[in-house]
């Protein structure tokens, strides 16, 4: 990823949040590589715009909040059973219907899933959804 960030204009936590989120989790990715870690850190990467989406592998850029709602909706059925007779839960079909183009799951670890799911989550401002990491707080200004 750039130096700097990128943040896009649907996500609803403060820039500084996303920016601290986005360090703390490329450092405990570099430390111990945890797929929940993983999945938060490839969910930043994608809505910054530096890599395909991590479920489906979706590769439109910007990320724009419909096609964010999308990934998220994917990253819930990616955690169902692939088996499963119905492909997908109603809420994705409704995603597809407001514009999103159908994309097949490509990924179901099911870890680093629930990593990209809390991420898209708290990206997307959802109600009472805390960070997917703790964010480690900013030392004083001196």
């Amino acid at each position: 990823m750039a130096p700097t960030l990128r943040v896009p204009e649907w996500v609803v936590p403060a820039e500084a949040l996303v920016t601290d989120l986005y360090w703390h989790a490329s450092n405990a990715v570099e430390q111990r590589g945890h797929p929940y870690t993983r999945g938060v850190l490839a969910t930043l990467d994608w809505a910054a715009g530096d890599c395909p989406a991590p479920i489906t592998h979706r590769s439109a850029q910007p990320v724009t909040d419909p096609i964010a709602r999308a990934e998220e909706f994917a990253a819930l059925c990616a955690q169902d059973d692939p088996n499963d007779p119905v492909p997908f839960p109603l809420e994705y079909a409704h995603v597809v219907d407001c514009g999103v183009s159908y994309a097949p799951i490509q990924y179901r670890e099911p870890v680093y899933v629930r990593g990209v799911w809390w991420t898209v989550r708290w990206l997307r401002g959802e109600r009472d959804i805390d960070p997917p990491l703790p964010i480690p707080p900013r030392p004083p200004v001196v």
